[in-house]
């Protein structure tokens, strides 16, 4: 064994200890819905995780029906929430937990880090997530395949990058930008 492999096998170990506290994290799934989707499976040829993945992409249109009729957006808000905590821990697991680590460290960093450099920082740490996620999987299962958090977070990782620099436009003082930046209908008259 390299001295290489010895660290990155400790790392793996490390990260491999805190699963039974991201396991405790996992508390809105459907008892016995992996064995009643089993044989679903076997005869589509699905993984159980990949059907309901698929189920639940199906799912989402009777959902949008009654996120329609919901009276106000606090319930609209409450009710995409927990469909979407569900949607999480139901099709990922434990695994769920990286997105909301992901999106609650960008939040604080909108919210506290330096103003003119949150764009800056939040893609910095978005991307260095995302990377180091690849580079686990590679390690643990190499040409290997299995749905994981990985899709997911690289679509985090765009959104997560444009809500800052979203938020960055918004605070940046338009007098220190020239004027083919800030366009016609951006700039003060």
């Amino acid at each position: 064994m390299t001295f290489h492999e010895k660290h990155l096998d400790a790392l793996v170990s490390f990260f491999g200890s805190w699963v039974p506290l991201a396991d405790k994290t996992v508390y809105l799934t459907v008892p016995g819905m992996d064995e009643a989707l089993a044989p679903l499976g076997a005869t589509l040829g699905f993984e159980i995780g990949m059907l309901k993945y698929v189920l639940a992409m199906f799912l989402a249109y009777p959902l949008s029906g009654i996120l329609n009729i919901l009276p106000s957006a606090n319930a609209k808000h409450a009710f995409s929430l927990v469909v979407g905590l569900w949607y999480a821990q139901e099709i990922f697991g434990n695994q769920w937990v990286h997105s909301f680590l992901s999106s609650a460290v960008s939040y604080l960093i909108v919210c506290f880090g330096p103003r003119k450099h949150i764009a800056t920082l939040v893609f910095l740490f978005t991307m260095t997530y995302m990377s180091v996620s690849h580079l686990y999987r590679l390690y643990v299962d190499y040409l290997g395949w299995s749905l994981d958090f990985t899709g997911p977070q690289m679509i985090l990782t765009i959104k997560l990058s444009s809500f800052a620099y979203n938020v960055y436009d918004g605070v940046v003082d338009l007098d220190t930008i020239s004027k083919p930046q800030v366009g016609r209908e951006g700039g003060r008259e």
